[in-house]
């Protein structure tokens, strides 16, 4: 007589399960791993990270702009307040422009 082997759908359905099971354990596994490591990461970055309020780095800016001091020694450029420099600037242009214009002045006298 002929025997038939025959697929044992108890052993598949044993199978199944354990594996379903295995690939529970190992996804809450791996999410209670991201939930700490988030934690941490949070600790470390946001908890107990040294904070630099925004008026002491704004202060830093003003005492920097308002300054007078050494950019480079060796070519002999020099800092100066911000105002200062704004207001020589202005002065300057207008004393090229008062200049361009008095040449222009003298140069149509002489034609």
């Amino acid at each position: 007589m002929a025997t038939y082997d025959d697929v044992s759908t108890q052993n598949i359905t044993v199978m199944g399960i354990c594996a379903a099971v295995g690939t529970f354990v190992i996804i809450i596994g791996l999410q209670s791993m991201y939930y700490r490591f988030e934690s941490q990461e949070y600790q470390r970055k946001v908890v107990t990270a040294p904070t630099v309020g925004p008026d002491s780095l704004l202060n830093d800016q003003r005492s920097r702009l308002n300054a007078y001091g050494w950019i480079d020694r060796e070519r002999r450029l020099v800092g100066i307040p911000i105002d200062d420099a704004m207001t020589l600037t202005v002065v300057r242009e207008n004393q090229q422009k008062t200049r361009s214009s008095d040449d222009a002045n003298s140069s149509q006298r002489s034609l």
